[in-house]
């Protein structure tokens, strides 16, 4: 066998995915303590706001702008069905699913915008923020 720790070394060092992944963990820990305090996760939160944003959007849309596949979306809509945050509606074509939030999903998101906010000053305080500011200036340009 011909495999070196150096190797690794640089594997693990270089390797754009579990850099990302790393700190993508970092920040969905802080974001989650703090919309804790609503019984909320960070993906829950980005759910919903995307979902009101886009008003009765279709499962399939959301999950490109979510940069997700459908099978893990499905999964994650299930606790937000289940607290009726959020309510499946048919659409003019019966193979698509369009999704909206109820009066209850729009009070959750605006109950959590203010725990979101103290989560995002965190990072900032955390990481500087002008290289949150430069980090996501990048990744719109890439993404």
């Amino acid at each position: 066998m011909n495999l070196k720790k150096t190797t690794l070394e640089k594997i693990n060092i270089t390797c754009v995915n579990d850099i990302v992944k790393k700190f993508s963990r970092s920040i969905g820990i802080i974001y989650d303590r703090k919309l804790s305090g609503n019984n909320i996760t960070v993906n829950q939160f980005s759910i919903l706001s995307y979902i009101f944003y886009y008003e009765n959007i279709a499962l399939g849309k959301l999950a490109d702008h979510l940069k997700m596949d459908r099978t893990t979306l499905t999964k994650n809509l299930k606790p937000l069905l289940r607290e009726r945050y959020i309510e499946i509606m048919d659409s003019d074509d019966k193979r698509l699913k369009n999704l909206k939030l109820t009066k209850t999903g729009i009070k959750m998101l605006e109950d959590s915008i203010d725990l979101w906010k103290e989560a995002q000053e965190s990072i900032y305080k955390k990481y500087g923020k002008n290289n949150i500011h430069q980090l996501v200036s990048l990744l719109h340009r890439i993404l």
